[in-house]
């Protein structure tokens, strides 16, 4: 009962005790002497009600006091005493492929293994990266993919400093490494790694780049934007211990997504690759001077179907290269049948495709991918290539995991 209701009755109280006490047990005043006795105590019943009326409410005070710290105790430590350990995630993919090449004999081949580390710093500072053992003829190269450290000044304002894939693709930006985390076996041709001829694209930079998403009605726009040491003047090498160029790679790209799984997306890069004093290397082609230019295009759709595509032009100079590809599933409970298709159309006057060696390819595929349990998948996947004139066919049985 509140304590202004309670007054009447608190002040009622010490009369009603004092009548009671005069009368002997089982006798009822009579009227006089119920007269008599008010006139003579009420101004020491006023006295004594306020003193009550007052304690009560220096109680009241006392017991709020007590609930909002004893509130303030249950509601846990605050945010900046949780232990770092807490905020600490590990997890990684790996996977084996039995597969076969027209022409070439049957084999398995061991997928890279990635483990990715990830921990909050505190409140808005986070730190990430992934490691690929990548295994070779003659043993296992470690690789260093991405290294980010994250400063959140807010959701619209992210700040990001060390080696990351290239932003301006949704599949680099998403998952570029881990077979478990898509549906082909394989990446498309066009996100080659710098390795393989020095790829089409430079996949890995390191620099700085600013990152948001903002709401925009039921939609969320997002935008990353950077400046990087770009491209490498060495064939199929990668410029993070430093560059030999005064000048620095720029790129950027936008993209809205919506609640249903549509997300829709532009980007663009530019460097100026620019060998400088770099000497000659004994195992890697030093490239001329030339400037890169690419734009790229992305439409993507979860939901009840996975639908993804993206399509590029890098342009080397006035060479104009193109690539891209599709990828279509259809998930049915546990099962995925899936279909896609790729393509590079390259330009032999490009400075990095003469002395990288790579050829023109399209490719077509049909498979279906089958989640064994929470965290493995088994895919088939049968090929159909066409490069450099010649048609061939390919088979995969691959074993995905991830954790």
């Amino acid at each position: 009962m509140p304590v202004p209701a309670m007054m009447p009755l608190l002040c009622a109280l010490p009369a009603m005790a004092q009548s009671t006490d005069n009368e002997p047990t089982g006798a009822l005043p009579t009227a006089a002497s119920s007269a008599s006795s008010d006139t003579s105590t009420a101004s020491a019943d006023g006295a004594a009600c306020d003193a009550e009326v007052e304690a009560l409410r220096n109680r009241v005070r006392a017991l709020e006091q007590a609930i909002d710290e004893l509130e303030q105790d249950e509601s846990g430590p605050a945010i900046t005493e949780v232990p770092l350990d807490l905020e600490t995630r590990i997890n990684g993919w790996g996977a084996i492929t039995l597969e076969n090449y027209e022409g070439q004999p049957v084999g398995f081949r061991l997928d890279e293994m990635v483990l990715r580390y990830a921990a909050n710093l505190d409140r808005r500072m986070q730190f990430s990266s992934e490691v690929a053992f990548e295994p070779a003829e003659l043993g296992v190269n470690l690789d260093v993919e991405t290294m980010e450290l994250t400063i959140r000044a807010h959701e619209a304002l992210r700040i990001t400093a060390g080696r990351v894939h290239l932003p301006i693709s949704y599949w680099a930006g998403t998952a570029f490494h881990g077979a478990y985390r898509f549906l082909p076996v394989s990446p498309p041709k066009v996100l080659a790694l710098e390795d393989d001829g020095g790829g089409f694209m430079p996949m890995h930079l390191t620099g700085v780049e600013l990152t948001g998403t903002m709401p925009v009605g039921f939609w969320t726009a997002n935008y990353a934007v950077g400046t990087a040491n770009g491209r490498s003047p060495y064939v199929g090498g990668i410029a993070q211990a430093g560059d030999w160029s005064w000048g620095k790679a720029v790129y950027g790209r936008f993209w809205i997504e919506s609640p249903g799984g549509l997300l829709v997306g532009v980007g663009g890069y530019y460097d100026d690759v620019d060998p400088g004093d770099a000497p000659p290397d004994s195992d890697l082609a030093l490239l001329p001077r030339f400037t890169e230019t690419i734009g790229t295009v992305q439409l993507v759709y979860t939901g009840v179907i996975d639908f993804r595509t993206e399509h590029f032009v890098f342009m080397h100079d006035d060479a104009v290269n193109v690539g891209g590809y599709a990828i279509l599933g259809v998930p049915v409970g546990s099962t995925t049948p899936y279909l896609g298709a790729e393509y590079v159309e390259l330009d032999d006057t490009s400075p990095l495709i003469a002395i990288g060696g790579q050829e023109s390819e399209e490719k077509g595929y049909l498979g279906i991918r089958y989640d064994l349990g929470l965290r493995i998948a088994l895919k088939l996947q049968g090929d159909v290539i066409h490069q450099g004139g010649d048609v061939g066919g390919a088979g995969h049985v691959q074993l995905a995991a991830g954790f």
